[in-house]
Parts: C-alpha cells; sequence; structure tokens
C-alpha cells in the first residue's frame, strides 16, 4: 500500500451510512416537519442575562439549513407566498438590517487606529457585559491561556491583541443582532453555531493558505453574515403562520444570503474584504476582489457542512476542492493534513474545546 493511500485509510475510515438514507424524501420530511412544530418556543437568551453573560447559548434544535436535502424540499402553498414577499422586498432594496451597537461601534473605531489608548479600549469594551465577557472567555481559553488567569479585560486585551479584541466585538455583535429573533430561537441558534464553527475551521485553513490567521478568523465568522438580516425579515413576514419550517428557512438562506450579506456588510462599514466574501463568496471564482478569501470561506463552510451531516465521503471529496487550489495548497499531501487539521478544529469546537 502506498504512502497516501495509507494517509488516506488511516485519516479518512470508511464512512458509516448516513442513518435515515434508505427512508423517502416525504416521511423525512413528515418527521422534520412533526419535529420543528413540536420544539419549545424558547428564546435566546437577553443580553444581560447570566447565560448571555457567560458566552453560552443552548443547543441548537436544528440541523444544518445549508443541505441539498433540506432546500430543495417542495414548499407549501403560504410557504411559497412567504419567499415571493421576501423576493419583493429584496429586489426593491428593502432588506431589514439591525443596527451595530453603539458600543461596537466605539470599541472597533478605536482598534482600526494606527495606534490606540488601552485604556480608553478598556473603558469602551467594560461599558458592554457580552463583549467583555467574550474577551475574558477568549483570553481564558485553550488558545490563550497561560499559568495565570486574565482576570479583566485589560489583561485580556494584552493577552490576545487588537486583531482578537476586533473578531471578539463583531461576534458580540452578531449574537446580539441574533437575539432579535425571538420567534425564530432554533434558527438563530444554528446560524450563531455555523458563525463559530467555519471561523474556527477557516482559522486553521489560514496557517496552510498563508492568511493572516485572525483575519482567517474574521472571513469564517461573518462570511454568512446575510442570514441574520434575513432571520428579521422571516419573523416580520410570517405573521400567523406559526413556525417555519427548516426548508423554506434553508431555501430563503441559500437564494438571498450573499445579496443580504454584502448590503449589511456595508452598512456596518465592515473591511473591503469581508463587504466583498460575504457578497460573493459560494461561486469563489467570480469574486475578483478577494477571491482567496471568499476560497477560504467556501472552503472552511464545507467542512462544517460535510462534518454536521456526518459526511465522511463528501469531506474526503474537498481534498480535490477547487478552493484548495485556489489558496495556493498544491501538494497532495498536503491536502490531506489540511482537511484532517480542519477536522480537529470543527471536533474541538463542537467537544466545547475550541476558543
Amino acid at each position: 500500500m502506498g504512502l497516501i493511500a495509507w494517509v488516506k485509510k488511516v485519516l479518512f475510515p470508511a464512512p458509516t451510512p448516513a442513518a435515515h438514507a434508505s427512508e423517502p424524501r416525504r416521511e423525512r420530511v413528515r418527521e422534520e416537519r412533526s419535529a420543528t412544530a413540536a420544539a419549545a418556543d424558547a428564546p435566546l437568551p437577553k443580553q444581560n442575562s447570566a447565560k448571555a453573560a457567560t458566552g453560552a447559548m443552548l443547543r441548537p434544535r436544528v440541523g444544518p439549513l445549508d443541505s441539498d436535502e433540506v432546500v430543495t424540499v417542495v414548499l407549501e402553498s403560504p410557504e411559497e407566498d412567504l419567499l415571493w414577499r421576501l423576493s419583493q422586498r429584496i429586489d426593491s432594496g428593502r432588506l431589514d438590517i439591525p443596527v451595530l451597537p453603539p458600543t461596537s461601534v466605539a470599541a472597533l473605531a478605536m482598534v482600526n487606529r494606527p495606534s490606540v489608548e488601552v485604556r480608553q479600549l478598556v473603558e469602551a469594551i467594560e461599558r458592554d457585559p457580552l463583549i467583555a465577557s467574550e474577551l475574558l472567555r477568549m483570553a481564558n481559553s485553550a488558545l490563550y491561556a497561560t499559568a495565570a488567569e486574565a482576570a479583566s479585560v485589560q489583561q485580556a486585551v494584552m493577552r490576545v491583541g487588537l486583531k482578537s479584541v476586533r473578531n471578539v466585538i463583531f461576534g458580540a455583535a452578531m449574537k446580539s443582532s441574533l437575539g432579535n429573533a425571538r420567534r425564530l430561537n432554533e434558527y438563530a441558534e444554528e446560524v450563531w453555531r455555523q458563525a463559530q464553527a467555519v471561523a474556527l475551521v477557516a482559522r486553521t485553513l489560514s496557517s496552510s493558505a498563508g492568511i493572516d490567521r485572525e483575519q482567517g478568523y474574521l472571513v469564517g465568522l461573518l462570511h454568512d453574515l446575510g442570514k441574520i438580516a434575513l432571520l428579521g425579515m422571516l419573523q416580520t413576514e410570517m405573521k400567523d403562520m406559526g413556525r417555519l419550517t427548516p426548508a423554506l428557512v434553508g431555501r430563503v438562506f441559500r437564494t438571498f444570503h450573499e445579496r443580504a450579506g454584502r448590503a449589511m456588510a456595508l452598512e456596518w462599514k465592515l473591511p473591503a474584504e469581508i463587504v466583498s466574501v460575504a457578497g460573493c463568496h459560494h461561486d469563489f471564482a467570480a469574486n475578483s476582489d478577494h477571491p482567496r478569501e471568499a476560497a477560504l470561506a467556501k472552503l472552511a463552510h464545507e467542512v462544517d457542512l460535510r462534518l454536521s451531516l456526518r459526511d465522511e465521503s463528501g469531506l474526503r471529496a474537498l481534498v480535490d476542492s477547487p478552493a484548495l487550489a485556489a489558496l495556493g495548497i498544491a501538494d497532495e499531501s498536503a491536502r490531506w493534513r489540511t482537511v484532517e487539521a480542519a477536522r480537529t478544529s470543527w471536533e474541538a469546537h463542537e467537544s466545547g474545546a475550541g476558543s
């Protein structure tokens, strides 16, 4: 057995058949709708609650919303009507874009300056309990932790650096905005789970691609930013429909999230590469301004999707992904190592060990 074949066998064991692989689609759809309808209507924690202060969120009650199996389900008539209304609003530029929290605006303005007064930055962060708690959590995670715990915001800022502080601020802003989708809590939780997982995978992939790791993290975190605006619009348009199905939410995300993402990134005055990637990453070759960052987002997203679906064959297929070529990873052995490293970071996140 050759070296490459042996590496493939060790790193990627034979896939386990999917639990529902033999079930008819209609039965799966019925079960999906029933499970969604039966879920409790628990809202996301408020920003000042104990759970939000520790950075914890409830585990998602819906699975990945980007799979072909979800978005190709035939919609019912009321769902088709809602999809049409959303299309009309987006085509006319009437998106509901959440406002970036004032504390986030102030802190980001300081972080983005050529020189920053640490004391002023610390004071700005301390005014927002969510940002402060998330920053302390990161500073004391396995990625940054030392023998001495970071017990203050100032110690946390000095430990993680300004790029990581910026990432924490954007993450807190996303989390706060997702908390507004109270009636779509389970979908907001999945969007947040995915954003964190893709960010960590993108950070890992960046090491092999020669991209700054914290920049890669930010690209992964914000690449699907448009889903936040779409959840708000869905909540407004759903009226008396009760609960929405994963099929409808998944279809809305797939159809509109890049357009909504570009609009939201522009409204939030995000860096040019984030605007570009949020607006075009699935067809990363079409992103003429920042194709490598778009390829990074696409690949990290695919890693999360395949692992979330327990799709081992799909994960192995990523070794031949054009995104790896776009990232400059050409050697086959390097590709296997890169995909395996991405798996490790994803699993660490899902087990609660990731930063």
